[in-house]
């Protein structure tokens, strides 16, 4: 059962449902695959933890390195 849901953040601040992955490493490489604009923030949120992350596409290279 995948528990962490990934949304897009419009820039009225409003939220759009992605999808959803199985862990934190397959969502991160949900929001590259979709290649919006490096300032396109992302919500990746883990309904089991109920943890929140923050992301913006120009910050993912960070995030998939460690």
């Amino acid at each position: 059962m995948d528990a962490i849901d990934v949304f897009r953040v419009r820039p009225d601040g409003s939220i759009v449902w992605i999808g959803s992955a199985d862990s934190l490493p397959t969502a991160l490489k949900v929001i590259k695959a979709l290649k919006g604009d490096p300032s396109d923030a992302f919500l990746i949120h883990d309904s089991q933890r109920n943890n929140t992350l923050t992301v913006r596409a120009d910050e993912l290279a960070t995030f998939l390195t460690h």
